[in-house]
């Protein structure tokens, strides 16, 4: 008899655990399946889409500028602001829109550059702004040749 007693208390105990795990594994499938749905919904923000994020310039001229253009479209859901673009040395001066730019549309960062030495290089434009990725950056390369 305490045989069967003890082992309906088991059984209960046994069927109580399992009862209470499956709700909790379903607690939290329903809470990892919400956060990757919030993960996929569109973000209300901007964001950057760039034509392209590096220029070659190839063989130039030492002490004749050049200039390039990287053409970016706001592609998120907000205004885009950039608020600066640095660029890693003084030899190259770069130019931006200082006005908001709205989703969907396409305004052009300019880079000058004036090359004082001769042999190859690599500069970069460090882009900071409002979007979705806040610092984004552009590299300009070539090779300059001696006058």
């Amino acid at each position: 008899m305490k045989n069967i007693i003890g082992l309906s208390f088991c059984l209960f105990l046994f069927l109580g655990i399992i009862a209470c795990s499956d709700s909790t594994v379903e607690n939290a499938e329903a809470a990892v399946i919400e956060t990757v749905e919030s993960e996929n919904a569109p973000a209300s923000v901007a964001a950057i889409a760039w034509e392209k994020s590096s220029h070659d310039f190839g063989a130039i001229t030492q002490g004749e500028p050049v200039i390039c253009e990287f053409t970016l479209t706001n592609s998120g859901k907000e205004p885009l602001i950039i608020s600066n673009v640095k660029a890693s040395c003084g030899c190259t001066v770069p130019s931006y829109p200082k006005e908001p730019i709205a989703p969907g549309e396409t305004q052009v960062i300019t880079a000058k550059f004036n090359a004082k030495s001769a042999g190859k290089f690599s500069k970069t434009l460090t882009v900071t702004s409002n979007a979705d990725v806040p610092t984004q950056r552009l590299t300009l390369k070539g090779e300059v040749m001696g006058s």
